[in-house]
């Protein structure tokens, strides 16, 4: 039943999954999620490639996916259904094929983000957190397959927003040799002094500890859930703070994994069995150049972003 709110639902096709988001505007003036969903589609396989191509299988089962949730989101009579990909589109040398192929299969066309939209959209959907809304300030990192993004948020407006290539796929494809096993000593020694490196030339500032530095992603989404797991609690009645050096311990533990023993893990999907280490040894490696010992974790991301911006517009404020 058409509640007459308008509503907003985004697709945000990543690296790794693809997701959906149906959301309407509450009483407060805040967003209230009706709907979120998931399908895990690597499209991004080869994005390690020194001229990145999506591969035939990637484009056609993603844009079966975006077709599937967009007829979940139509279920809900949005005002608007946009669809976006980021990192792994916006770098392919093929991104229009994606492009068309989600256009045959819904009849709506695909906004490819650039860089600095992401990270805004990110920052501006972590704001709408209530545990960030508090804040003037804060710093934070979204870790993705294809990138890895810096902003530094203050008073409801990104100072510094950065995207760099280092998203857990792309780094296994560059230095792991086979997913399978485990790591071994040179490949954590190439991805730690590739994340460093780059981080360091970047020029983003790191505040103080003062500032929290807050996380986003499937990496700490699913740290979080192993973590809780093994305290024999929910995900969502653990403390969003997340200690760097549970992280190290994670990584420690599941570096030294087969890909099969780390698939009978609980909370850790089997389609991130073979990137989760690294994601992990990248969150540890970003913690020491930024001189933190904790993260603050957000389960709100781009999608809030640009549902805020939606719900934002003057034709949408009743």
């Amino acid at each position: 039943m058409d509640s007459g709110n308008p509503r907003f639902a985004i697709i945000d096709v990543g690296s790794n999954t693809i997701k959906l988001l149906v959301a309407e505007r509450g009483d407060d003036g805040g967003l209230v999620t009706l709907e979120q969903r998931s399908l895990d589609t690597r499209i991004s396989a080869g994005i390690g490639s020194d001229i990145p191509q999506l591969g035939e299988k990637g484009i056609a089962e993603g844009a079966a996916a975006v077709k599937i949730l967009t007829q979940k989101a139509s279920l809900y009579h949005p005002s608007r259904i946009i669809i976006t990909a980021t990192s792994a589109v916006r770098d392919a040398g093929n991104k229009m094929e994606f492009a068309e192929a989600v256009f045959a299969k819904t009849g709506l066309n695909l906004r490819i983000l650039s860089d600095i939209e992401e990270a805004r959209y990110i920052a501006l959907g972590a704001a709408q957190d209530p545990f960030l809304s508090g804040l003037e300030r804060f710093q934070m990192v979204d870790l993705g397959g294809g990138s890895l993004e810096f902003i530094d948020f203050s008073e409801g407006f990104p100072i510094q927003a950065i995207s760099l290539k280092l998203g857990a796929v792309r780094l296994m494809e560059l230095h792991v040799e086979n997913a399978r096993k485990p790591m071994v000593d040179s490949e954590i020694h190439q991805i730690t002094q590739t994340v460093r490196k780059r981080i360091i030339e970047s020029g983003f500032q790191f505040a103080n500890g003062e500032v929290p530095l807050v996380g986003s992603g499937g990496a700490f989404s699913y740290t979080r859930s192993m973590l809780a797991r093994e305290k024999a609690l929910k995900q969502e009645n653990t403390p969003n703070r997340l200690d760097v050096a549970d992280i190290e311990k994670l990584f420690s533990k599941i570096s030294a994994m087969t890909i099969e023993e780390r698939c009978s893990l609980p909370g850790l999907p089997p389609t991130r069995a073979d990137i989760f280490p690294v994601a992990l040894l990248t969150l540890s490696t970003l913690a020491r150049v930024a001189q933190r010992d904790s993260f603050l974790h957000t389960f709100y991301n781009l999608r809030f972003g640009l549902a805020a911006e939606f719900f934002s517009e003057p034709s949408q404020k009743g």
